[in-house]
């Protein structure tokens, strides 16, 4: 037929002819032969479409829709408009956030959310938080300091909802360099600083008129633990207890550093503080078990996971070096827990802590088989943690209530270590 391609001229062009159900023709490079792209020409009929609606209707392989810059993207969601007259907040999780630890969504309407920055002495712009209970008065002021590169506002969500739910007004703040506050990610210059930025934003809170006549506890994991240590050994007489989640108050013997390591990381790090050169493993499946808990701390788009800085791994090792030399000091009143199985911070610290230190009460609670992260265990676990938790603080709480100057009795009760 005239007009019609032979075979080999399909061939010599590096063309041929592709029909389709409706009798329309189409070419194709024999290079989009082997990708399996094909371009569609737009029929003559069909409206022309902008490059935003083309891109909505047929994404590019492996790439996603494009959407409207201006609107604000919620960490680990997508740049879709929120329900009418609820912007997105921690308060509110995306739905990458959400599994069975929905404390927080389950109890969001009682719950009061706000955040807010302050410049520090250094001139840094830290993000602090706080969960408030809608129709009650707080019975007590309890102040979280996170882990290292973690945060404050999602990671600790669920755990401030839980206390909130159970009548305590909580505050957390992002460490310098950690989560939603400036500053060079994960890096800790001096470890001082860390707990100063504390004590000032937690006082501050402290000495508002409404605060003044409310006990104040801490309540630290991991890192937070040290941190909450150090802010009691700053005050010893200004915190009413304490509450440490896996605190890290003792380095593991298989993994302390030879002191002439200790030596050359002391003169490197003062030549290249900021040189990212210790290698941080990827940790998760080993110091959380709960699968959708894993999910939540891989999508969080503020928790640092590189390397550590010469100057960080430093002053991490000296604090803990420090607090593991001088665990008589501690004083106030606190309950620790621990897993037993924890692979990052030593359980044996806990017990240490439980024994050496100068407290008329304190409590130690270890967990069979559960690892770092209380709050990634199974439900049931969790649940059990959690029940122990509020249990010390309610009864301290009250306590202290009820007596203006608290004086512990000296009974053996106020010296337990419980191993379920």
């Amino acid at each position: 037929m005239e007009g019609e391609l032979t075979a080999a001229e399909r061939r010599r062009s590096g063309r041929r002819l592709i029909r389709f159900r409706h009798g329309r023709c189409h070419r194709r490079s024999s290079e989009a032969e082997e990708t399996g792209r094909v371009r569609r020409k737009r029929r003559a009929d069909q409206p022309s479409t902008g490059p935003l609606q083309q891109h909505a209707c047929r994404p590019r392989h492996g790439r996603r829709p494009r959407t409207n810059p201006l609107h604000p993207v919620a960490p680990g969601g997508s740049r879709h408009k929120h329900r009418r007259g609820r912007p997105w907040s921690p308060a509110s999780p995306p739905a990458s956030t959400r599994g069975h630890h929905c404390f927080l969504a389950q109890f969001r309407d009682n719950i009061k959310y706000e955040e807010d920055f302050f410049v520090n002495s250094r001139g840094n712009r830290l993000f602090t938080c706080r969960w408030m209970p809608k129709a009650l008065e707080p019975r007590a002021l309890i102040f979280i300091c996170h882990g290292y590169g973690a945060e404050c506002s999602i990671s600790m969500g669920d755990t401030a909802a839980r206390l909130v739910h159970s009548g305590f007004a909580v505050y957390g703040i992002d460490h310098e360099g950690h989560g939603k506050s400036s500053g060079s990610k994960g890096y800790i210059s001096n470890f001082s600083d860390v707990v100063k930025d504390c004590s000032d934003h937690f006082k501050s809170v402290c000495e508002k008129q409404e605060n003044r006549s409310k006990k104040r506890f801490l309540y630290g994991f991991s890192m937070g633990g040290t941190v909450v240590l150090q802010l009691h050994r700053k005050d010893p007489l200004y915190w009413d207890g304490a509450v440490l989640l896996a605190p890290a108050c003792k380095i593991f013997d298989s993994m302390r550093p030879h002191p002439i390591i200790v030596s050359a990381l002391k003169m490197i790090s003062t030549v290249a503080p900021s040189w990212r050169v210790i290698p941080a493993t990827d940790m998760i499946d080993k110091v959380c078990k709960d699968p959708q808990f894993k999910k939540e701390i891989r999508s969080n788009p503020y928790m640092y996971r590189g390397n550590l800085a010469l100057q960080t791994g430093r002053e991490l090792l000296s604090v803990t070096l420090d607090i593991e030399k001088n665990l008589h000091e501690v004083s106030l009143p606190f309950l620790v827990v621990h897993g037993t199985d924890d692979v990052v911070a030593d359980p044996y610290g806990s017990k240490l802590l439980h024994e050496r230190a100068s407290s008329r009460d304190k409590t130690l609670k270890l967990y069979p088989g559960m690892w770092h992260v209380l709050m990634g265990e199974p439900p049931e676990d969790v649940e059990r943690v959690f029940a122990d938790v509020i249990s010390w603080l309610e009864d301290r709480a009250l306590s202290l209530v009820q007596n203006e100057i608290f004086s512990p009795i000296t009974s053996k009760e106020n010296f337990r270590c419980i191993e379920y």
